[in-house]
């Protein structure tokens, strides 16, 4: 089977050489040591080769003056059957084979003609040609050398041609030594190669999007149907060429010194169009090559399987689902997103977070020493990825959420072995409202748990390993990869950890997925599984928790607030019905959207084993998120919960689960019953599902899944302010402010407020100037300095002082922005929530004046503030201690030059200092904040009990700079190889022999 080379003399005398040396250098290196060959004869031993066949290609070789020659190939058993006669490729260089498969010899292909290039299994090459185009490519070995070669050959205007009077034996072995797999990743990777070898610049600017497009085409539809090797190849062509670029420049260099002819007249003998579009159209994808037989395989089997009906309804089932999503999302993929809600926009560099990810000083609120959450480091990464694109990178980030949850529900519903129950899981999940709303809502974490509840099910149910998702009870469904334990923890974990970087409570989300399967199958009496199952949910708990260290260690205080991200109410009042819907938001509140319950609950009826096990397993999912959320939404739970989507997201998951059961419990179930009510309630359950996706059908259409066009940060950006040294408060209710907030609830607050404060229902927070940012998505706790701010304003709720400018101003409050509706007029012409006793305590303010701003906010400038950084006088000193009441305020404050006006990244700002003077700091007081005057360190003391001030006798150019602890560089650098790790963990280990992923390969395509 090794590829074999050649010499042919002068009179046509055939000499092997003495070894085999492949193709790619080892060959070139021989080749080279040849003297006096006219020609080289490269071919495989599995080909029968006699000296007239070689005869017959050096005669044509003279008589037509080509440069490479190839003969006509035939079967090995049937010499009758032909198998090549040359082959023709496209621009992209994806083979197009002259002969059909199986076609029989009768002599219509024995013309001379040039083709594109020549397979090869027997190839004669000029000597003196083979050295002007300097031999085989290095970078390819196996498997589209020939391609390569006579592309180039081409380009000094070197004829290929077919000579079929030498006929050739192939037995086209090579499938006995390489996989399907492993030929088809070193195809698309050295065709790819090839492309961006020898096309010329214009051509490459031309031709390189468009098979960057088909390859993105082709990735989907392979993730699809299930092929994800396949869609990994097709990715993972790109990304090794992206690798070597340096070796294919400097091979680009090379074919360009020796080309004679355009890339027009290449061009012209290429097959026009895309001949693997058109093959996957005729079914006859791929040539007849033994080297390209894993790709062509690929293909057929692709083509073949969409000849089935039941594959021809999942392609128009995916067709409409995403027509659906791209429609419904139409304005917000060409128009920018709104800052509203928890869809805040992002830094402006990666770097900027990167260095907030760094640091160990957190900016919510007033600040504190506090870790940073990882969600830093993997959107500066993402960034970097974006090339510094973070508006795009958060559009991704945002509308993706939508197909990456339909995905994984397909995948999850992959093991019943069903098309038509993979249709339903699809489409039902597709048209619960839950992700409509989540935009609607400006709910962020909503969508993240809408994408990732159907990856996360599925690692569980397949630890599980029982039926259809593993061996236990019953043949394993298709597709189904049996994984160590291990592997499971890993890839759950890994999941899970994603999600907890944007929702915390991501974690919590997943161990009580795994606790409601538990209790379905102990209600059905399946009891087996259950335990592997909750091994691999904290097993998959402890490595997000080891993924997130040290920001994780918040978790492990006694509260919810940090596993939860918030401590404001954060679910509107809901009722039963509402939430049996999914109607969170705008979408669903029809009564049309209860027909998912009906179209879920068929196979509880029908269905019997593990069809039935399962759906009653995806019900009490489904239960414990509505239960859960109808609690929290009466408030008779103790403490506080996410957002409604995130509990009610495994819920829709197990729906839709349950529906996928039905389906095939109507396939295999239902024909053992005699007609009676239950093929009634499969024709109705048919029905519900039809007319549960009418709402989302209907949400569709404005484009925008209900959400606002536009947002307030104009209007606050043209607020003036004499230094950019500032905070703004926002107060108001939890669905109309930015990012997560605070409670302003009196009976969690410090002892300094008042017992007599009444109870408010309110949140606030603060923002880094006028607007948010990604920050406000984690403010952590509000303990520390950061409670000052809650007492200021409950001070005033309880009528106690009339200075609430005042009490502010030390913490650098230069607007309080109390917004009413999260949209101005025309996106929102009613006010969303009641803040007029908000407006009253403000407007009884005597140090706060109104700012003009559009209806639905009210904004209020602080006649007394001062910079964050401020210059004061040098004497007298600020307290160091708490000072209780108005006298918090800051004499001479108001008005104070910034003195550090330059901004030189995070927590780290600079300034002159032209005379001695007093900074005050208003961040939370830390002995990590350090000021130097001209290189010298200056001393730090408390400030009113909470912020920081620096006594400077001299002066010059100042630095401010939070010193971050070195033990936080080493833990970062830890974790980022924890990650690495986990993920090469994953990509690596094979978890099954050859012969077994070939075989479930085949009942993939097959869809057994």
């Amino acid at each position: 089977l090794t590829p074999r080379v050649a010499a042919v003399l002068p009179g046509a005398h055939l000499r092997r050489l003495d070894h085999d040396p492949g193709f790619g250098p080892a060959a070139n290196e021989a080749i080279e040591a040849i003297e006096g060959a006219a020609f080289f004869l490269l071919c495989h031993d599995d080909v029968v080769l006699d000296p007239g066949a070689v005869q017959a290609m050096v005669e044509e070789a003279f008589r037509s003056n080509a440069g490479i020659v190839g003969p006509k190939i035939v079967d090995w058993n049937d010499p009758d059957v032909l198998v090549q006669v040359g082959m023709g490729a496209d621009k992209f260089g994806v083979p197009s084979p002259l002969v059909d498969r199986g076609e029989l010899d009768q002599e219509q292909h024995d013309a001379v003609r040039d083709v594109f290039f020549v397979p090869g299994a027997a190839t004669l090459v000029r000597a003196d040609l083979f050295a002007s185009l300097g031999g085989f490519d290095p970078g390819i070995d196996l498997l589209g050398e020939d391609l390569d070669l006579c592309w180039r050959a081409h380009t000094v205007g070197a004829r290929v041609l077919v000579a079929p009077g030498a006929r050739v034996a192939h037995r086209e072995a090579l499938d006995e030594r390489r996989d399907t797999a492993d030929r088809r990743r070193l195809t698309y990777e050295h065709r790819l190669r090839t492309m961006l070898t020898n096309y010329g610049r214009f051509h490459r600017l031309r031709v390189v999007p468009q098979a960057l497009v088909l390859a993105v085409v082709e990735a989907i539809s392979s993730l699809v149907l299930g092929r994800v090797r396949h869609a990994r190849d097709v990715v993972g062509a790109w990304t090794t060429n992206l690798g070597q670029l340096g070796d294919i420049r400097a091979r680009r260099k090379q074919v360009a010194a020796a080309r004679i002819v355009k890339d027009a007249e290449v061009r012209g003998l290429q097959v026009r169009g895309s001949a693997s579009v058109s093959a996957f159209f005729r079914g006859q994808f791929g040539a007849n090559d033994d080297r390209l037989a894993g790709m062509a395989g690929a293909g057929r089997d692709l083509a073949n399987s969409l000849r089935a009906p039941t594959a021809r309804l999942s392609l128009a089932a995916w067709i409409v689902v995403l027509l659906v999503l791209v429609v419904g999302s139409r304005d917000l993929l060409t128009a920018p997103i709104p800052a509203i809600g928890e869809l805040v926009p992002f830094s402006s560099s990666p770097l900027d977070l990167f260095r907030q990810w760094f640091s160990g000083y957190h900016s919510a609120g007033l600040g504190s020493d506090a870790a940073n959450p990882t969600a830093f480091g993997f959107l500066g990464t993402a960034g970097l990825v974006f090339f510094g694109a973070m508006g795009q990178l958060r559009r991704v980030l945002v509308l993706g959420m939508l197909p990456l949850g339909v995905l994984g529900m397909w995948r999850l519903a992959r093991p019943i072995g069903s098309r038509r129950s993979r249709v339903v899981a699809l489409a039902l999940y597709a048209a619960v409202p839950l992700a409509a709303n989540s935009i609607a809502g400006a709910r962020w974490s909503g969508l993240v748990l809408y994408a990732l509840a159907p990856w996360i099910v599925n690692q569980l149910a397949r630890s599980s390993r029982l039926a259809p998702f593993g061996p236990v009870g019953d043949d394993a469904g298709p597709g189904v990869t049996e994984r160590p334990v291990m592997q499971r923890i890993v890839i759950l974990g890994l999941l899970t950890a994603l999600g907890t970087m944007v929702v915390p409570f991501t974690l919590a989300v997943m161990v009580g997925t795994a606790v409601a399967l538990a209790l379905g199958g102990v209600i059905v009496g399946q009891f087996r599984g259950i335990g592997r199952m909750l091994l691999v949910a904290v097993g998959a708990g402890l490595v997000t928790f080891v993924l997130h260290l040290p920001w994780s260690l918040d978790f492990l205080t006694p509260r919810w607030t940090a596993l939860a991200g918030t401590e404001a109410v954060p679910a509107p009042n809901l009722d039963l019905g509402q939430i049996l819907r999914f109607a969170t938001g705008p979408v669903g509140s029809s009564v049309l959207a209860f027909a998912f319950l009906g179209a879920g609950a068929l196979a509880l009826l029908i269905g019997r084993r593990w069809r039935l096990a399962w759906a009653a397993r995806g019900w009490m999912l489904a239960l414990a998120g509505w239960a859960l959320v109808f609690a929290a939404s009466k408030g008779y739970l103790v403490g506080y919960l996410p957002a409604p989507e995130v509990l009610l997201a495994p819920g829709a998951v197990g729906l839709a689960l349950a529906a996928a059961m039905g389906m095939a419990a109507f396939e295999v179930d239902l024909p053992d019953y005699h007609f009676g009510w239950r093929q009634v309630a499969s024709l109705l359950a048919g029905a519900a599902l039809l007319v549960a996706l009418v709402p989302v059908l209907g949400a569709s259409t404005d484009g925008r899944w209900g959400l606002p066009g536009g947002d307030y940060d104009q209007f606050l950006d043209r607020l003036a302010s004499p230094s950019e040294s500032f905070r703004s408060l926002w107060i108001g209710h939890e669905a109309t402010l930015p990012g997560t907030p605070w409670p302003l609830d009196p009976s969690s607050s410090p002892s300094v407020v008042p017992a007599s404060s009444p109870p408010s229902h309110l949140a606030y927070l603060t923002t880094t100037g006028r607007t948010a940012d990604v920050d406000n998505l984690w403010p952590g706790r509000q303990d520390g300095a950061t409670a000052n701010l809650r007492a200021a304003i409950l001070l005033a709720q309880a009528g106690e002082t009339d200075h609430l400018g005042a009490l502010l101003a030390p913490m650098g409050i230069q607007f309080i922005v109390v917004p009413a509706r999260d949209a101005p007029p025309p996106y929102e012409n009613a006010d969303q929530t009641d803040v007029r006793g908000v407006l009253d305590v403000l407007a009884g303010q005597l140090d706060l004046a109104e700012e003009d701003m559009p209806a639905g906010i009210t904004v209020y400038r602080n006649a007394a503030w001062g910079p964050v950084t401020a210059r004061l006088p040098r004497e007298p000193m600020l307290p160091t201690g708490p000072v209780p009441g108005e006298d918090q305020g800051i004499p001479g404050l108001a008005g104070a030059p910034d003195a550090l006006p330059t901004v030189n990244g995070y927590a780290n700002a600079s300034g002159p200092i032209p005379d001695p003077a007093v900074v005050y700091v208003g961040a939370a007081a830390s002995d990590r904040w350090q000021l130097t005057v001209n290189g010298a360190p200056q001393q730090r003391a408390d400030a009113l009990g909470w912020a920081n001030q620096y006594t400077v006798d001299s002066t010059g150019q100042a630095q401010l700079r939070y010193q971050t602890p070195r033990s936080r560089y080493a833990w970062l650098a830890a974790i980022s190889l924890l990650w690495l790790l986990s993920f090469a963990y994953i990509w690596q280990t094979r978890v099954r022999k050859e012969s077994e992923r070939d075989r479930d390969e085949v009942r993939e395509a097959h869809d057994l």
